[in-house]
């Protein structure tokens, strides 16, 4: 499939005649969504509730619908609906729970902006915010962890790092998750309100990661790839692919990349990089004993490699060099995320980035502490990661510049 809403819709309009109408209706729906989204942020939470009648009818009329809702009543053909929903998988929630807001405000972005590989990949781009962090004036200290955020008369006073060393400040932006922060980080722990609790645990966890990573001894031409992005489903019934997850083997679908396609100098020439990625329910590896480890892994990672021979008609096999094999288990060894978790808490409509905006003045539960990353509001993924912290950053700015005390 093709960047560019049009040429998008008029590739499937191409393979499922009759289809146009009913994808330009989704487009025009999801830009309005965009825009709602820009004018509530802009907003604080607190819109103008005639103005969102004027102007954005058509995403309050989708808002609390889900995204198969929708691509039914817009009339959409099956095959069509099949064609551009294989991006639901990064969202991790299944067409018929996913809230239509964030699945159109996703599809609407990548195929309107395509994607962007930094050339020495994710490492330069966190080494880019890392200078630019020191250009400001900014510190950082790795290998260290925020043991504890200090809080007093439900205020934050300061940290406590892995270190022993204590830090004072009021203001405590957190890229974890708020069931890690209410539950392990703040001190004393009598200081976490009680409505707190409740707010998590009516959330629930969203998935984990699996992922077999590739350096192959032939390169993408020779071994018949063209493409950088493969979707490969055994079903397009996305319930079916989401219980799949919650099971001990291969599950129905993969998303695969090839980075040498976008990204033709990422390894030498005559060699290929390729990384096979699905999703887990974290609870499926609890079970999983340490001598039966590697042999699962290694039996879910040959399937999946199989599974992309086939619908490719490739052959990887015969041609691994370099292969690494990343677990659950892996993840939550490495980012230290509650079970590993990639995804942050699951989407439903109830809980989904529209909700989450509408209380950003009702959530605070302790001052000066806010959240940034995939468990907060703009909910995950590379560019909502980003977004989250930068909205986080301005809300404790304004705070700063309101007290009047820059220092801080």
């Amino acid at each position: 499939m093709p960047f560019g809403i049009e040429n998008f819709i008029n590739a499937i309009e191409k393979v499922v005649p009759g289809s146009k109408e009913g994808l330009k209706k989704f487009f025009e729906i999801a830009e309005e969504c965009d825009a709602a989204f820009d004018y509530i942020g802009k907003m604080k939470g607190k819109p103008d509730q005639s103005i969102l009648f004027k102007d954005f009818a058509n995403f309050l009329r989708t808002a609390a619908y889900s995204a198969s809702e929708v691509q039914t009543a817009l009339d959409l053909p099956q095959k069509a609906i099949d064609i551009m929903s294989p991006y639901w998988c990064y969202l991790g929630l299944p067409l018929n729970r996913i809230n239509f807001t964030i699945f159109a405000l996703m599809v609407n972005s990548y195929i309107k902006r395509g994607a962007y590989i930094p050339k020495k990949r994710s490492n330069e781009f966190t080494s880019a915010l890392d200078l630019k962090i020191r250009e400001l004036g900014g510190q950082i200290l790795y290998n260290t962890r925020v043991e504890k955020i200090l809080v007093e008369k439900g205020k934050v006073i300061g940290i406590e790092t892995s270190k022993g060393d204590k830090i004072k400040t009021n203001h405590v932006i957190a890229n974890v998750s708020p069931t890690l922060v209410y539950n392990k980080l703040i001190y004393p722990e009598s200081e976490v309100p009680s409505i707190a609790y409740r707010d998590v645990n009516a959330r629930k966890i969203g998935l984990t990661g699996f992922v077999v990573y590739l350096g192959l001894n032939r390169s993408a031409e020779e071994l018949g790839l063209s493409e950088y992005s493969y979707f490969i489903m055994d079903t397009m019934d996305t319930e079916e692919i989401y219980e799949s997850w919650s099971k001990l083997q291969a599950p129905l679908g993969q998303a695969t990349v090839c980075l040498n396609i976008a990204n033709p100098d990422c390894s030498p020439p005559g060699t290929t990089i390729l990384y096979i990625t699905t999703l887990f329910r974290p609870e499926v590896w609890f079970n999983v004993r340490q001598e039966e480890y590697v042999n699962i892994k290694n039996k879910i990672a040959e399937k999946l490699i199989i599974q992309f021979e086939k619908a490719t008609n490739s052959n990887l096999r015969n041609h691994i060099e370099e292969i690494e094999i990343a677990t659950p288990i892996t993840f939550a060894r490495y980012t230290r995320t509650y079970n590993g978790v990639i995804y942050g808490y699951e989407l439903e409509s109830w809980d989904s980035i529209l909700p989450r905006l509408m209380m950003m003045n009702e959530d605070n539960y302790i001052n000066g502490l806010e959240f940034c990353g995939g468990f907060w509001r703009n909910a995950y993924g590379y560019s909502s990661t980003l977004a989250s912290g930068s909205l986080a950053a301005k809300l404790t700015l304004a705070k700063l510049m309101k007290r009047g005390d820059k220092s801080e």
